[in-house]
């Protein structure tokens, strides 16, 4: 987010020209704002009325240190000078610092990318007011549908995004109506002039898997990676946040409790960060941060018998190197406000809330990973021989090979590890299970996203309609088919219906 512009500002102190009802002179304040109007020119909060020259520059001083060493200068909800904000300030002084306080350091991270590469070109420098609906409409449909390479979901993002500035400009009272509201979506029977940039959301068919783990064979790490995403439809900050303590050969399933990210330019620590970083200045440069798994879905999964003996043979072989390397064995930590906690069953991981001098705990997995024996150790699944943790950065790697690159024969170009996540959904529904099932499962807050995006039919499933539809088109031809059983079972089944009827 643009920091605030430094100019030479003071607090200037007059007469004013009221005087008051017994005829005494007047004493004003009057300083420089920290944000320029949509016309370029500087705006100042003034004020008039004091007593004594002494009075008035207490409060002009009081409100000057309020303004320019706080965050937001907070202008009533009447004030004109709000509406007459460059876009920019406004996203600066006003949005930004309430949403700070609602969504994490991710998701902060993308509301900039997006301000800066789209809507500060567009309309930084445009006052909040007279962003209308018409203009909002030629940008989204034309300039971004239409005449731009970005694709379906940049547009929908922006959408949201405007959308939800709008709502707060409306709702504090800086705008009366919202522009978004009556702003119309583009037609999609209107193709665009360009080939949209996508991702491709298919499942992984399984020639395609076959030559992957040819190429990452059994007894690797990147193996291990593959095989653990696709058999669990795992997210890849999920997958790699893995602590052995979560991974239960006994009840034969894996915790999904957190999720790594990296640090992104757009980090707020916690007051309880905040206080660990003044202690530990080593802290402050880390690379990688615990927290919570997205939309809070920490779930439990089920493991195949063989995910948990590749499983299994890691554990053991992680042991073993631990004893090789013996001190030089790397360890981390991370700086949780809680001690760790083993499921045994079902019952301690639905009963898992922590508390901390009475008071109810839920996210307690956020913490600074570190190596310097900060906080609580962390037992990555994922390491190398040494113990150094394999990280979620690594995959970058085994999708540039798969796509052809470093020396290596081209085996798809549409892969990426999210599309093993796909193919988990896939297969767990051609399994039969529902929807609600494969919802729970994969941590989806809304049934839409599981059915909408996740959903593919597989190669075996699409050939074993087409061999029904062309074999069994008509009831003889479906009872001609049936074994001795399967006829007496459908025979119970009607003299069943009878019955009820």
């Amino acid at each position: 987010m643009s920091k605030v512009i430094e100019t030479v500002r003071t607090v200037h102190i007059f007469k004013s020209k009221y005087k008051r009802k017994d005829g005494k002179e007047t004493w004003s304040y009057r300083f420089e704002m920290p944000y320029r109007r949509a016309d370029g020119k500087r705006d100042f909060a003034t004020k008039s009325g004091f007593a004594t020259k002494t009075s008035a520059q207490t409060a002009g001083q009081k409100e000057f240190d309020r303004i320019y060493k706080g965050v937001v200068p907070e202008l009533n909800k009447s004030d004109y000078r709000v509406a007459n904000l460059r876009f920019k300030d406004y996203i600066t002084h006003y949005w930004y610092p309430f949403k700070v306080k609602l969504v994490k350091d991710t998701t902060l991270h993308g509301y900039q990318k997006r301000f800066n590469s789209i809507l500060f070109p567009k309309f930084g420098n445009t006052a909040l007011k007279d962003i209308t609906t018409d203009v909002l409409e030629e940008f989204l449909n034309t300039e971004i549908y239409l005449n731009s390479e970005f694709s379906n979901h940049t547009l929908l993002n922006l959408r949201a995004l405007l959308k939800q500035i709008f709502s707060f400009a409306v709702k504090n009272g800086h705008l009366t109506t919202n522009p978004m509201l009556t702003a119309t979506p583009h037609n999609p029977r209107i193709q665009p002039n360009v080939i949209k940039r996508g991702q491709c959301r298919d499942a992984v068919d399984k020639g395609t898997l076959d030559k992957i783990y040819e190429l990452y064979p059994q007894g690797t790490l990147e193996h291990l990676a593959l095989k653990t995403l696709q058999l669990t439809g795992m997210r890849e900050g999920e997958c790699f946040a893995l602590d052995w303590r979560d991974v239960s050969f006994e009840n034969h399933c894996i915790f999904v409790v957190r999720q790594i990210q990296r640090k992104s330019p757009t980090f707020a620590p916690t007051d309880w960060e905040k206080e660990l970083l003044a202690q530990h200045s080593e802290l402050r440069n880390f690379k990688w941060y615990i927290s919570n798994p997205k939309y809070e879905s920490r779930r439990a999964i089920p493991m195949s018998a063989e995910l948990e003996q590749l499983l299994k043979d890691e554990w053991e072989c992680q042991q073993a190197n631990r004893k090789k390397y013996g001190a030089k064995y790397k360890r981390y930590f991370y700086t949780r406000r809680t001690a760790p906690r083993f499921y045994n069953d079902f019952h301690s991981f639905n009963s898992r809330t922590s508390q901390i001098k009475g008071e109810i705990v839920t996210e307690f997995e956020n913490g600074i990973l570190n190596e310097h024996g900060i906080g609580y150790e962390f037992n990555p699944v994922f390491r190398r021989v040494n113990g150094a943790y394999y990280t979620s950065g690594n995959t970058q790697y085994i999708s540039r090979k798969i796509h052809g690159f470093e020396g290596n024969e081209l085996i798809s170009s549409t892969f990426n590890i999210h599309s093993l996540r796909h193919t988990y959904a896939s297969s767990m529904r051609s399994m039969g299970f529902e929807n609600y099932i494969v919802q729970s499962l994969m941590g989806h807050k809304n049934p839409s996203t599981t059915t909408q995006v996740y959903m593919h039919l597989e190669e075996n499933v699409f050939t074993q309609v087409a061999h029904t539809v062309n074999t069994m088109g008509s009831v003889d031809a479906l009872i001609n088919n049936l074994s001795n059983e399967q006829l007496e079972e459908l025979k119970n089944k009607l003299l069943r219906k009878g019955d009820l009827l």
